[in-house]
C-alpha cells in the first residue's frame, strides 16, 4: 500500500466515525469522533483497517500550542487538518446579485 493510500483510508476512517455519529443523532465533537474511532479499531479485525484507524485518530488529535514544550492540546476545541486541503475563493466583484 503506497502513502496515497494510507492517507485515503485514513480518511475515509475518519468520515466513517463522524458519519456513525450522525446516523445515531449523537453530538459530533473532537472528543467523540476521537473515542468513536478507538471504539471502531477495538473491534476491526483486519489489521489494515486497525491501523488506519488509529492513524486517522492520530492525525485528528488536536495539536499542541506553537512554543508549546508540552505535547498536549493546546485548546480542546482546535483540531489540525492539513493546510492545504481546503481553499477559500472569492466571489468576482460585480458577479452578486442583491
Amino acid at each position: 500500500m503506497n502513502n496515497d493510500d494510507e492517507i485515503r483510508e485514513m480518511y475515509n476512517a475518519l468520515g466513517e466515525a463522524v458519519l456513525s455519529l450522525l446516523d445515531a443523532e449523537e453530538t459530533v465533537s473532537n472528543q467523540a469522533i476521537l473515542s468513536k474511532l478507538e471504539q471502531f479499531a477495538d473491534g476491526a479485525t483486519d489489521e489494515s483497517k486497525i491501523m488506519s484507524y488509529w492513524q486517522a485518530r492520530k492525525l485528528f488529535r488536536p495539536m499542541a500550542a506553537p512554543g508549546s514544550t508540552e505535547n498536549g492540546p493546546a485548546d480542546k476545541k482546535s483540531v489540525r487538518l492539513p493546510h492545504n486541503r481546503f481553499r477559500v475563493r472569492k466571489l468576482p466583484t460585480g458577479s452578486r446579485e442583491d
